[in-house]
């Protein structure tokens, strides 16, 4: 259905640009409009542009910009472990399981350093120096009294 109003044009544009990256002309066919749209195209993508709702790449195309994501990054890294072992353990291909794969690996978590508290970041560096000093040599046996399941 082509778009009557600008903002069902806008819409719908914005709908376009989330599943793929097009030109303005791109667009100007997928809308069904006709080609002396191409100029109201262009002017909606400027103004979605300016409001951040669409970005402009070199290559001339438009895109919907990467939105961030609301996980913490141990939440990220469970999603991403459970999709990648759904993925490899599916019966047959799943193109759905891969393009989640890719959304995850596409924005990396920031460094620890970012988001845990200093107290947290001191705390366990702290502590990991104290174990590397106890820390018995790998070859050793446990101590006498150590019995399983204690």
């Amino acid at each position: 259905m082509t778009p009557a109003t600008k903002t069902e044009r806008m819409l719908a544009t914005l709908e376009l640009l989330g599943h793929a990256e097009c030109s303005a002309r791109d667009l100007t066919s997928r809308l069904g409009l006709p080609a002396n749209k191409l100029r109201s195209v262009q002017r909606d993508l400027e103004t979605l542009c300016l409001d951040g709702k669409v970005e402009r790449l070199d290559s001339g195309k438009y895109r919907r910009p990467l939105r961030a994501t609301t996980l913490n990054p141990v939440e990220a890294l469970a999603v991403y472990s459970a999709a990648r072992m759904l993925y490899h353990h599916a019966a047959d291909y799943n193109e759905h399981y891969l393009s989640a794969l890719e959304k995850l690996t596409a924005q990396p978590p920031p460094p620890p350093a970012e988001w845990l508290p200093r107290r947290t970041l001191r705390t366990s560096s702290a502590r990991t120096a104290v174990t590397r000093r106890r820390a018995a040599p790998s070859n050793s046996l446990p101590a006498p009294g150590w019995k399983a399941g204690s």
